[in-house]
């Protein structure tokens, strides 16, 4: 695909864990595109590979450009797993939904129908103390299942709020039981929980996915990260690709430590950096560089371009939103 010589070490790596620290606009769908095709030229069956990213975009054009470079429609019954964490899960929790107390056909509910849920409950409970709406539960229900809160915080509280939450979140799963359905965050959620009360279970997919690869690792939440520790746990050949200053999912849990601790994690690590930069000018690219070079933690590297070095950078300060857009 056209690679350049950084991209070619990474795509090119033995298969052991592998750190991908990529720089902005250094093509790193590309590289993990590209590792996808090595491998699978190399010998390892498609079905065996499993590659994760945060958007069914993304998803979509890596497999489309692994199809074209094959020249297929499809892999049929040879094609590796292409999509979102979510979508993993939910094809895993067809399969296993039985541990679960639900069927194969279960529903998932989006947030209208969370929300709708715990309003419902929330009406069938005495709340004269509770001065909060059903929305402000739901998001401490989903920060719970996110690894964001610990229930222990809850646990010890005297704060009317807090009791309630603990009520109201086991209320919350039982009539979720009862409705043979999921929420969105159980979609990995509950993967992780019969991962961890059937082995065998977590051994089957362990084999059935031995070659793990994922993209925009920066921005794994904790219940992430949990999900792929464990597929990963046997084979550990695991490919990451991301980059510590482009965290974007803060708000939603994402925790940069994970980027940052992988060769903790995995003490056999290899890293490759991807440092040519594709996107910007010299002049972005060396701003840029000035100001992350005092983040306290992150993982060095030294972007570049052979781009020009275009208009100098220009200070804009904007009186509202509408004068920033335009």
């Amino acid at each position: 695909m056209n690679l350049n010589p950084q991209q070619e070490l990474a795509v090119r790596a033995p298969l052991s864990p592998l750190l991908i620290v990529a720089g902005a606009g250094t093509g790193k769908t590309r590289t993990l595109t590209s590792r996808i095709i090595y491998l699978i030229e190399s010998g390892v069956p498609a079905n065996k590979i499993c590659a994760l990213t945060f958007t069914n975009k993304a998803a979509k054009e890596m497999a489309d450009r692994i199809k074209v470079k094959f020249h297929v429609s499809s892999f049929k019954f040879q094609e590796p797993f292409i999509g979102t964490f979510h979508s993993l899960g939910a094809r895993i929790l067809r399969a296993e939904a039985r541990f679960l107390k639900r069927t194969a056909n279960f529903v998932i509910f989006d947030d209208h129908d969370s929300f709708q849920l715990v309003k419902k409950i929330m009406k069938g409970m005495k709340t004269k103390e509770i001065n909060k709406g059903p929305a402000f539960f739901l998001e401490k229900i989903s920060q719970l299942k996110n690894g964001m809160l610990s229930r222990a915080d809850f646990e010890d509280s005297d704060c009317p709020h807090d009791k309630f939450l603990l009520k109201i979140s086991r209320r919350y799963e039982e009539a979720l039981e009862e409705n043979n359905a999921f929420d969105f965050d159980d979609l990995i959620l509950k993967v992780i929980k019969v991962f961890k009360t059937q082995p065998a279970v977590l051994k089957k997919y362990q084999s059935r996915f031995p070659h793990l690869l994922i993209d925009e690792y920066q921005d794994l939440n904790n219940a992430q990260y949990e999900l792929i520790r464990l597929l990963a746990s046997k084979a550990k050949t695991i490919s990451v690709v991301g980059d510590d200053q482009q965290t974007i999912y803060s708000w939603r849990g994402s925790n940069f430590e994970i980027f940052l601790n992988f060769e903790n994690d995995w003490p056999e690590a290899q890293v490759m950096l991807l440092e040519e930069n594709y996107r910007s000018t010299k002049n972005i690219i060396s701003a840029a560089q000035t100001l992350i070079a005092n983040n306290q933690r992150q993982k060095p590297k030294t972007l570049w371009t052979k781009n020009e070095a275009g208009p100098l950078i220009k200070i804009f300060e904007a009186a509202d939103e509408e004068g920033e857009a335009g």
